[in-house]
Order: C-alpha cells, then structure tokens, then sequence
C-alpha cells in the first residue's frame, strides 16, 4: 500500500515559528476535549451534542469538517489541470445543492424528529428498508474513504513537514507515512471516543474560527507577494 508510490526525498525547512504554529491548534483541540469530557452524560450528548449546538457552532464545525488534508491534496491537484475553469461547474452544483436545500429533499424538519442520527431519521420518515440501504452505502464509502484518505494524509504531512521516508523502530524499518497515518487516525478516534458529538462539535468549531483567521492571514500574504497577472 505505501510503497506503490516513490516518495521523493524531501528537506525540512520549517522554523520554530512553523511548528509552532502547527502545534498551537492541536494543543487547543486537546484541551477542549479533556475538558468537554465531562458534559457527555447521556446517549444524546454522545450522538447529537445534547441537541444543544447553536447555528454558529454548527455552521463553523460544518465547515472545517469539510476541509481535509485529502480534500486540500485533491483541490490543489485538479487546480493545477484547470484551473479556473472549474469553479465555473461548482457554481452550477452550489446552485443545485441550494434547490435541493430549499426543496427539503431528505433533511426537511430533521431536528423537529428528535432522531439520533440521519438512518433513524430515514426510517421515520421513510421505511426500515430504506434506512438499512442507506446504512449499508454509508458504510460502503466509508470504508473506501477510510482505505484512502488516512494515507493521503499521511504522505501530505511528509512532504509538508519534511519529515524522512522511513523510520527505525527498533526492530524493524517502516515508512514513516504507516507511522504518520497510525498517529492522526489515533487522534481522531481519541477526540470521537472522548465525548462524541459533542467533543467533536466542539473542537471542530474552535478550528474553524482558528482556521478562519489563518486563510485571512495567508490571503493578504499572497495578495502582498504576488500581483494578480502573476496569479493568472
């Protein structure tokens, strides 16, 4: 799996300042969850956040949710194919999700049902059949994605970070991509594991405002660096 692809070598010239950078976010993730432990008290807390969380809260963990190592890898890959082009078709499903939103298609009234997750809701509102078909194509593309994306992932913070093609445990020499994947999947099951939704929810949206402010910062940087016929 890891050595299909040749990793080039790669030099680590990040500073002080970058990796701290890079750790600030992680400490503050950990934090959080070790201190919304203790709220999760209940099946609901640990499934749908109590059915606490505010439009801000959930709007902003939404949307750092969606950004990915895997999603940032495969954005900046099919850019460079396209270019802006692209974006010319997102604008079209971004219109089309919008009908879909509008149109209440599945998620109409899904908190008004109290449902604990989208497959319980499918049931209430649909079938028992549908819901386990539902189940069953959730699980499906989760495996696939979980097959693909921790591995992506991985190899991205080995360029990124610079960080050397194997390690020696001891024992036995593995690619530091297995050791870097092992890591990041151990903390996403640990903040999961730790407070559920809630946990999740929570530190998903402290990212998000910390993320927010970053893209702000790297914007005006590349605005400052670069003219705009340069970036065309």
């Amino acid at each position: 799996m890891f050595a299909a692809i040749p990793i080039p070598h790669v030099t680590n010239s990040l500073t002080l300042v970058d990796m701290a950078v890079i750790a600030f976010p992680i400490t503050v993730a950990f934090i959080v969850t070790i201190y919304m432990k203790q709220f999760t008290r209940s099946v609901a807390d640990y499934l749908a956040a109590g059915r606490t969380a505010g439009r801000y809260l959930i709007s902003t963990a939404a949307m750092d949710m969606s950004i990915t190592a895997a999603g940032i890898a495969a954005g900046m890959e099919s850019f460079s194919q396209t270019g802006f082009s692209l974006g010319l078709w997102g604008g079209f499903t971004g219109f089309f999700f919008f009908l879909l939103a509008m149109s209440g298609v599945v998620t109409y009234r899904f908190r008004e049902t109290r449902s604990l997750t989208f497959h319980q809701f499918f049931e209430v509102r649909y079938t028992k059949a549908f819901r386990i078909f539902a189940t069953g194509v959730n699980v499906l593309s989760s495996l696939l994605t979980l097959g693909i994306a921790p591995v992506v992932a991985a190899r991205f913070f080995v360029y990124f970070l610079g960080l050397p093609i194997t390690t020696n445990l001891g024992f036995m020499i593995v690619p530091t991509t297995a050791v870097v994947m092992i890591v990041i999947t151990g903390m996403a099951l640990y903040f999961a594991f730790a407070g559920g939704h809630l946990t999740i929810m929570t530190t998903d949206c402290i990212e998000g405002v910390i993320s927010s402010f970053m893209y702000l910062v790297v914007a005006f940087a590349v605005l400052w660096l670069f003219s705009y016929h340069q970036m065309g």
